[in-house]
């Protein structure tokens, strides 16, 4: 499905602060991630892409001062659930949503995807393993992005997310 928005938002729903499987030196690394979701979401930017952050963590400000410095952000909520979160979403439907498919306790948000989906969202996930578990089949063509996720890889999943 092709539009001819003027606004293109990218939302990123996240459990907390970036960090998963094989960043940085070691798992304690803190920064790596921060660093590399910053870059990201700069990268959104360039190509003319609003990125919104959404996340549950009641700490957000703590890093989304850093990933966002220079584009702006808002913690909206809390949103403490994924039920939460869609509540959020319901008042204002994004373009595209990158949602982070393995969150805290074992929730995911591949029930997320598929409602923003059923509305004409166009959705792609983030994930530190090699699929997104559960994805149905109206999600087999989302993007996945595998973090870390290089420039390269960022730019051509976001051109055909937004194509």
């Amino acid at each position: 499905m092709e539009t001819d928005a003027k606004v293109k938002i990218l939302v990123l729903l996240s459990d907390g602060r970036p960090q998963d499987h094989g960043y940085g030196r070691d798992r304690t690394e803190k920064e790596y991630a921060i660093h590399d979701t910053k870059q990201a979401l700069n990268e959104a930017k360039r190509e003319g892409i609003t990125p919104f952050a959404l996340t549950v963590d009641r700490a957000g400000h703590d890093y989304l001062k850093t990933m966002c410095e220079d584009m702006g952000y808002e913690v909206v909520g809390p949103a403490h659930s994924i039920a939460e979160a869609d509540a959020l979403l319901e008042r204002q439907t994004p373009d595209a949503a990158l949602l982070d498919a393995s969150l805290a306790g074992g929730a995911s948000s591949v029930p997320l995807g598929i409602k923003l989906h059923a509305k004409g969202v166009r959705v792609a996930f983030c994930t530190g393993y090699d699929k997104v578990k559960d994805a149905p089949p109206e999600l087999a063509k989302a993007p996945v992005f595998t973090k870390p996720v290089s420039d390269a890889d960022l730019r051509a999943g976001l051109e055909k997310l937004l194509a």
